[in-house]
């Protein structure tokens, strides 16, 4: 079962190629931690954790908006 309590957003801006784009990682607090996904986040995927998930802010409000 989908258990969407326990999800979690941080909204960021990343820089790709000069332009500044709105992203948002999606986690579950029952399996990673806030200082986990920073890091995630700071790396720009460099660092992966498979409980972290990175998409565009556009995208997030496709998804679960429209």
């Amino acid at each position: 079962m989908f258990d969407k309590d326990n999800i979690m957003q941080i909204e960021f801006t990343s820089t790709i190629g000069g332009c500044e784009v709105q992203k948002i990682a999606l986690f579950n607090i029952m399996k990673v931690s806030e200082e986990e996904v920073n890091k995630v986040i700071q790396t720009e995927g460099i660092y992966y954790n498979p409980n972290v998930i990175i998409i565009y802010k556009e995208q997030f409000e496709n998804v679960f908006f429209d």
